[in-house]
């Protein structure tokens, strides 16, 4: 895995809340999630994923990045408040820009660093890390006393430990085993050879090559969006969890999943899915039909495979508006990408039309390649999904494709 691939693996989890409350939230629920402090809109998420990949993968630079991303913000209508103009809080400024892209950059380097680290090769080779300086900042923090305040030990004045010491995490802001271990903190770490580990007193015992498979084993829980929370005599952290996200997550045998990776992930299963989006919110509400709205009342929306196989007006499924099969010329080819929208367009759709039919309704999402995408709501007996497509900016709207 590549450091651009694990940030473009990420959900995108567009929330009002700040940074001291994301920092709250379950690391390992943080690491799989896209987010940004205060920033609800998928859309800008998905540009500000998209251009961290790329300086990720090295084919853009963070000037250009800033550029494309103030331009799609711009797009998007952003304003800052009044009082945060030119503060850490508006979107718009270099200190924020540069704080979300290097962060999700460094992390997503840190990670993959941390999953070669601990391959058993490595490990036995390189078995220690010591955590090193290697970026000078304006205002360095005391990091010798963060180590021993959490109950690493110095060695002859260096802070070394083996790779699968809790001392990694403990000492990390974000929760994670790997650096960085705190905003803008400019700390690394190199590797201590297997002889220089003995020196220091670090053996690499059976317990620790235990451990390190274990770490290997819940890393590969990534690709599935996933982490576990003890729920059982434990609620109030699921509690919190749903406060904030509402409807953007489940939980299911002991896990806390992100619904946007869901629909994607069971899409390209090619099994037959069927997911809840939760009830329909304030947003949506207020843009429905009267009729629409009567229909809705507090049911949730249901996404089911069905809707792919069903007969489009002018031939083929609905399956065929996904890439490369589309072939309606008003459209756009929806890509599995497309998905991970889904859930914004029932929460917080731009509008809300009056369907094809008696007992449906049409929620628009203006997209950054210039289109529209439309969700079809079938509300006959339950909300259901009945079709998704991408017309083409300018095509027309009404009527079902």
């Amino acid at each position: 895995m590549t450091a651009a691939e694990k940030i473009l693996q990420k959900a995108l989890v567009g929330s009002k809340i700040d940074s001291s409350q994301w920092n709250r939230i379950q690391a390992a629920l943080r690491d799989r999630a896209f987010f940004s402090s205060k920033v609800e809109s998928a859309r800008m998420l998905h540009s500000m994923r998209g251009e961290a990949a790329k300086v990720a993968a090295g084919t853009k630079s963070a000037s250009e990045v800033r550029r494309d991303l103030r331009q799609a913000f711009a797009a998007e209508g952003y304003k800052p408040m009044p009082d945060d103009k030119g503060t850490i809080k508006d979107l718009y400024t270099k200190h924020r820009l540069d704080t979300v892209i290097q962060t999700n950059v460094r992390q997503a380097r840190g990670f993959v660093q941390y999953l070669d680290g601990i391959s058993p090769g490595a490990l036995a080779a390189f078995p220690a890390q010591e955590l090193i300086r290697v970026r000078n900042s304006k205002t360095p923090r005391n990091w010798a006393k963060r180590w021993t305040d959490a109950g690493g030990k110095l060695r002859g004045g260096r802070m070394v430990a083996l790779k699968t010491d809790p001392i990694w995490t403990k000492i990390s802001a974000f929760g994670n085993p790997f650096p960085p271990y705190d905003w803008g903190s400019g700390m690394g770490i190199r590797d201590i050879k297997k002889s220089e580990a003995k020196v220091l007193g670090l053996i690499l015992d059976d317990e620790a090559k235990a451990e390190a498979a274990k770490c290997r084993n819940n890393i590969n829980l990534n690709g599935t969006l996933q982490a576990e929370i003890p729920f059982k005599g434990n609620t109030n952290e699921w509690k919190q969890l749903n406060e904030f996200f509402e409807d953007q997550i489940t939980h299911k045998d002991g896990y806390v999943i992100w619904r946007g990776n869901l629909i994607r992930d069971a899409f390209s299963s090619g099994t037959e899915f069927e997911i809840r989006l939760g009830k329909p919110t304030d947003h949506l509400r207020a843009l429905l039909p009267p009729s629409a709205a009567k229909r809705v009342k507090n049911k949730s929306l249901t996404v089911k495979d069905d809707w792919l196989e069903r007969p489009r007006q002018g031939g083929g499924t609905h399956r065929d508006h996904f890439e490369p099969r589309e072939n309606d010329p008003r459209n756009l080819p929806l890509t599995d990408g497309d998905l991970e929208l889904i859930p914004t367009l029932w929460r917080k759709p731009d509008r809300v039309l009056p369907g094809g039919y008696d007992g449906s309704f049409i929620c628009e999402l203006d997209t950054i390649d210039d289109g529209i995408l439309r969700m079809v709501v079938d509300v006959n007996k339950t909300p259901k999904l009945h079709t998704l497509y991408k017309r083409k900016s300018g095509k027309g709207t009404g009527g079902l494709n």
